[in-house]
């Protein structure tokens, strides 16, 4: 069965979104693709745009209104309302959607080996080594249910079951009596940048309510492909494979590391560390 991947990107990754629906089509089952971007940024995607491809404004799958009360409800953390944003809109995408399953994919991420979302009926998610621990805080506060896993989730992807991902919005707004952003943003405690995460809230719900939909599974990936080879002229697929060599997948963050950090994370190359 051939899938759907979702993507939320700005202009800035562009050059790699591009990479990154190349390896997908390429590598994994994925046969189309919806790339989310800001409304005003869709003439800036509109060459991605192919049959297989669709570019999706923000605001067709989170109402303008509701996308612009975010900052308001951050406090000193307004800063922060795009990364939320972009989290909130890998969530709502399961609403507009018209397919049983579907992959987020972030969009400065390349694939570089083949791998598989789904096996024998189940979700297959990344177990990872980050744990930060308001994630789960928040995870406990919304759901009125601590939280089940002892590994991090949060590793460039994650494959979603749409009618548990329904159903996990529609049981937040009961608990909480409001529209689920809302009921997010309302128990966010605001001491920190990042207190909400949509990988760890799913499959921490999944593996809490639907622990037969689900494995876990390991890979080797690399978060500092920019400190390596950049991040707007990039190598072909084959090419970063082979620079890349051994690792699943591989990242573009952009970070500002100083040249003896540079240095530490290419000699982590060299060594195979995964991120």
């Amino acid at each position: 069965m051939s899938d759907l991947a979702l993507l939320v990107a700005e202009r800035s990754v562009l050059p790699v979104v591009e990479k990154s629906l190349t390896s997908l089509f390429q590598l994994a089952e994925i046969n189309r693709a919806t790339v989310v971007v800001p409304a005003r940024q869709l003439s800036e995607f509109a060459r991605l745009t192919t049959p297989a491809i669709e570019i999706v404004a923000e605001d067709d799958v989170i109402p303008r209104h509701i996308s612009q009360s975010i900052a308001a409800r951050l406090g000193a953390r307004q800063a922060r309302a795009g990364w939320y944003l972009q989290q909130f809109v890998k969530l709502a995408f399961c609403k507009c959607v018209e397919t049983s399953r579907y992959v987020i994919w972030d969009a400065d991420t390349v694939l570089l080996q083949p791998i598989n979302f789904f096996r024998d009926g189940r979700l297959q998610l990344a177990a990872a080594k980050e744990h930060h621990r308001p994630y789960f805080k928040t995870f406990e506060r919304l759901m009125g249910a601590r939280p089940v896993l002892r590994s991090s989730a949060i590793s460039q992807y994650m494959p979603v079951d749409v009618s548990c991902a329904k159903e996990m919005l529609e049981k937040v707004e009961r608990i909480h009596n409001r529209h689920w952003i809302d009921a997010i943003l309302s128990v966010l405690p605001l001491q920190g940048d990042s207190e909400f995460s949509e990988y760890e809230t799913l499959a921490n719900y999944m593996a809490l309510s639907h622990p037969d939909k689900v494995s876990f599974v390991r890979h080797r990936w690399f978060r500092y492909g920019s400190d390596i080879c950049g991040s707007t002229t990039l190598p072909g697929i084959d090419e970063m494979a082979s620079i890349f060599s051994g690792y699943a997948y591989v990242a573009f963050e952009r970070h500002l590391h100083s040249a003896r950090k540079r240095k530490m994370l290419r000699l982590m190359l060299k060594l195979g560390i995964s991120s």
